[in-house]
């Protein structure tokens, strides 16, 4: 494909993805029903009981009960009501934005999440391919951005951002060998605890300075957490995460989440829920263990082993739906930039584009929304197993000397 083919369909691709994107995000806004049946609604529920009630009643649930019902317009049963489950450490950032206004929170809420993404972005495109010119920074910056995944957890409300760059800053960190940055992405990941362990433990392999830092860290953020939400909220908090991991939780639906759980649950329609759920955190260690492995036989820490970590966490998961999968972006853009220069070949830098597309056409075409997910997964790890050469060799990869 000669430079200008690819170009030209890149840029068409992400500005029709980008058109796609704004089109939805502003007929669901627009739409009662439908803003108001968006992830969303738990943050702003959390958010306006930290501001009216304190931070340690965002746990409470009948006070969320009472806040998403004056939403809804309409009294709430049980198991209608999407509770809070995330960190305590976001209660003042959500107390600050939420206010009686359920659109203007969103809005607000959006926007911090956009900055995030963009900030995670822009700081990943940096530190790793500096040596790239100018053009290719900016094709792999927009493929990063106009990912699927991170547009649902837009339209979601979800708090992926901060996953998303707690992620970046775990791979700048570990390629730069930048411990603190380590530290300071493992915090962030802990948005979603059992990302937040699967990307840790392998730490003690490899970079035991990195790990003690993480451990102090993330540490300190949850005594910030305890003394936020006073031991009460904290309780709650625990108590939040015993109950939703239970399967049949409301919000969870673990029959269409895209991971090896999801996966089981659908291909055996006959096991339960409580079955699968045990498997699924069995499927979970194995996918530790696994990746302890894998950094503990490496050589380096280079980029394959990084992305291979993340699908593996990402496919391992005990709980994932396809807003979490934004993280994937990473192993693409890693695959993408070594292909296109073991083989010379400008073409690979579509592979975010592509696989955003495979995304779309599940949404699209419900009878293979869980067949191509799956086949991303089968093709990264193929990628990822069968190197044209050590990633350590490209230079816009590589640790400082």
């Amino acid at each position: 494909m000669q430079i200008s083919s690819w170009r030209s369909l890149f840029f068409a691709g992400a500005v029709a993805l980008l058109t796609i994107y704004v089109v939805w995000w502003g007929r669901m806004i627009a739409n009662p029903v439908e803003r108001t049946s968006t992830d969303f609604i738990s943050f702003y529920s959390a958010g306006r009981v930290a501001r009216l009630q304190g931070f340690a009643s965002i746990y409470n649930a009948d006070e969320q009960q009472k806040v998403e019902q004056d939403v809804v317009g309409f009294p709430l049963v049980e198991g209608q009501v999407l509770l809070y489950n995330h960190m305590p450490y976001l209660a003042p950032l959500l107390a600050l934005v939420m206010s009686d206004h359920y659109v203007a929170s969103f809005v607000r809420w959006l926007l911090i999440l956009v900055a995030l993404y963009l900030i995670g972005t822009q700081f990943m495109i940096k530190s790793l391919f500096a040596e790239e010119t100018p053009e290719m920074r900016l094709v792999l910056f927009a493929g990063a951005l106009t990912f699927l995944p991170i547009f649902i957890s837009l339209w979601q409300g979800q708090d992926t951002a901060f996953l998303y760059l707690g992620v970046v800053l775990w791979c700048v960190g570990l390629l730069k060998k930048q411990d603190w940055l380590v530290a300071a992405g493992l915090a962030l990941v802990t948005v979603r605890p059992h990302f937040s362990i699967a990307l840790a433990l392998p730490l003690l392999f490899k970079n035991q300075r990195a790990w003690w830092r993480s451990v102090l860290v993330i540490g300190l953020l949850g005594l910030v957490s305890v003394l936020l939400v006073t031991i009460q909220g904290a309780l709650g908090y625990v108590n939040r995460l015993l109950v939703s991991s239970d399967a049949a939780w409301f919000g969870m639906k673990p029959e269409a989440m895209l991971n090896l759980q999801g996966l089981l649950i659908r291909v055996v329609p006959s096991l339960d829920l409580d079955t699968a759920s045990k498997i699924g955190w069995f499927l979970y260690l194995v996918g530790i263990v696994l990746i302890c492995i894998l950094w503990q036989r490496s050589k380096s820490i280079d980029a394959r082993l990084l992305g291979l970590s993340i699908l593996i966490a990402v496919v391992t998961a005990p709980h994932i739906h396809l807003h979490d999968l934004a993280i994937l972006i990473f192993p693409i853009l890693f695959v993408a930039h070594e292909r296109m220069h073991t083989e010379s070949e400008p073409r690979w830098l579509l592979f975010p584009l592509g696989a955003s597309l495979c995304f779309l056409i599940g949404l699209l075409l419900e009878p293979v929304y869980y067949i191509l997910p799956y086949l991303l997964f089968i093709l990264l790890a193929y990628l990822f197993l069968t190197p044209r050469q050590p990633l350590e060799q490209s230079p816009s990869l590589s640790t400082p000397k």
